[in-house]
Formats: structure tokens, sequence, C-alpha cells
């Protein structure tokens, strides 16, 4: 039985994806009942790769948009940066959403 606990309050995007690669794994064991532990690892970390990138461009962007506003973005707050990838690149998830509108790893 799931805790409350478990739960969490809020599912974010992350969060989601790995989920769905967890859930794949545990659900399609071998006919020896192993389960797909490489293929887990290796969407793992393909998704990560992902989340950097984003991350990259996203802070690129976002130079940029300082520089064309005559902004130095040296100045730019790290903890704002921080907190406004959070809400951009991670942001809560419906689940009410129909299968066909989540995200697929």
């Amino acid at each position: 039985m799931v805790k409350k606990i478990d739960i969490p309050e809020v599912v974010t995007k992350d969060r989601h994806d790995i989920h769905k690669i967890i859930e794949y794994m545990l659900e399609n064991p071998d006919e020896h009942g192993i389960y797909p532990t490489t293929l887990t690892y290796n969407k793992l970390e393909a998704l990560l790769q992902r989340v950097r990138m984003e991350a990259c461009g996203w802070t690129w962007s976002v130079a940029c948009i300082e520089l064309d506003n005559d902004r130095d973005p040296r100045q730019y707050e790290e903890g704002k940066l921080i907190e406004k990838i959070e809400q951009d690149l991670n942001p809560p998830i419906d689940l009410a959403i129909g299968q066909n509108n989540q995200r697929k790893i």
C-alpha cells in the first residue's frame, strides 16, 4: 500500500519522465524475470543529457535577451535564474491530461 507521504504534492515534468522509465522497467522483465536495467540506464542517461542541453540553451537565451535589452547578463541574480529555470524547464504537470498529451520518453 502506498502511504500518502510517498505521493508528492506536485508532480513535475522530470519526476513524471523518471517514473515512466522506471515503470517500464518494472513492468517488462524478460522470460527469466530479469529487468531491462541496461535499457533503463540508457533512457535515464538520455533524459539527463536532454535536461542538460535544455538548461544550456535556456541559459544562453536568457543571456541573449539581457544583451538585447542593453543589460549585462553577468548582473542577473543567480537565485532568480535558478528559480526561473525550474519554473520553465521542470513545470508541474497535470496527471489528469489524456494519454496522448503526456510526454513520451
